[in-house]
């Protein structure tokens, strides 16, 4: 159905969304190994679509885009999937907007919190979706940011961003405080993608990443301290890594990770020594 390259995914709940170029964007059923077209976005002009996240299913289809001409956009679609029902833009109230690169959102008792990075060095974060014009922008570095997620965590969140610079910063970010990154320079090279995930020591993360290094990193950070502490790595396989997730094995505790990139390599989450 695409008429150029697919640049960003998302899945949720059997649902799959997928955009890039043209800025083209589908939505898809996928079960029993097939995938079913159920509506179809093009936005206005040919941006590249580079960051995009199904947030809900239900009640209506709601998901965040971000493209290549600096929009950033939270679509909700009608329930009978005949268009859009309402679409705020996130940029419009920015000056001299730099492209997002890499987007996500959080709902914390009802309010959805958007972060996004951007080619610039900033993050910045939309506390409440339907206030689109309160925001904060923070700047981490010079260099570009590539990667990012977000964990919540009780009454605040934890937003790690990875650089063209190989650089990781992590933080915690909680309502009326003061929001301090720490920082940690091991990748030599781009990183492409990040997640978090709870660890098991108390007021802990482990964060795992992947650069156009070839390598995954384990890195733990610290809510207490607020440092990042390099764990151990492993030399991959795979030429230019873009992309990693989680998967779970039915029943057992190991979790095995599924990077792509110049091909598919699967590396054990245990082979990364998670945190004891």
């Amino acid at each position: 159905m695409h008429t150029s390259s697919i640049y960003a995914l998302s899945a949720l709940d059997g649902f799959l969304l997928s955009a890039g170029g043209k800025s083209q964007l589908f939505l898809w059923r996928y079960g029993n190994g097939e995938l079913m077209l159920l509506f179809t976005l093009r936005m206005k002009g040919d941006a590249r679509l580079v960051s995009v996240q199904l947030v809900e299913t239900s009640p209506r289809f709601t998901f965040l885009v971000a493209a290549s001409d600096s929009r950033l956009a939270w679509y909700i679609l009608k329930k009978d999937l005949s268009g859009v029902d309402s679409c705020i833009s996130l940029t419009s109230a920015l000056c001299g907007t730099p492209m997002m690169t890499k987007v996500t959102s959080h709902n914390f008792e009802g309010i959805h919190s958007v972060y996004a990075v951007s080619t610039s060095g900033a993050l910045i974060i939309w506390p409440d979706i339907e206030i689109p014009t309160k925001f904060k922008v923070m700047e981490i570095e010079k260099a570009g940011l590539s990667a990012l997620d977000v964990l919540q965590w009780s009454d605040h969140a934890v937003v790690v961003a990875g650089s063209e610079s190989g650089r990781i910063s992590a933080a915690r970010v909680r309502p009326a405080e003061q929001i301090v990154f720490a920082h940690f320079d091991w990748h030599g090279a781009t990183c492409t993608d990040m997640r978090i995930r709870r660890s098991n020591v108390e007021h802990v993360v482990c964060i795992v990443s992947i650069a156009l290094d070839c390598r995954i990193a384990l890195f733990a950070f610290s809510l207490v301290s607020q440092k990042i502490e390099f764990r151990h790595a492993l030399v991959l396989n795979v030429a230019n890594p873009s992309s990693f997730c989680f998967i779970s094995k039915k029943g057992r505790e190991e979790v095995d990770i599924a990077i792509v990139g110049s091909s598919l390599q699967i590396v054990s989450f245990t082979d990364l020594e998670l945190l004891k």
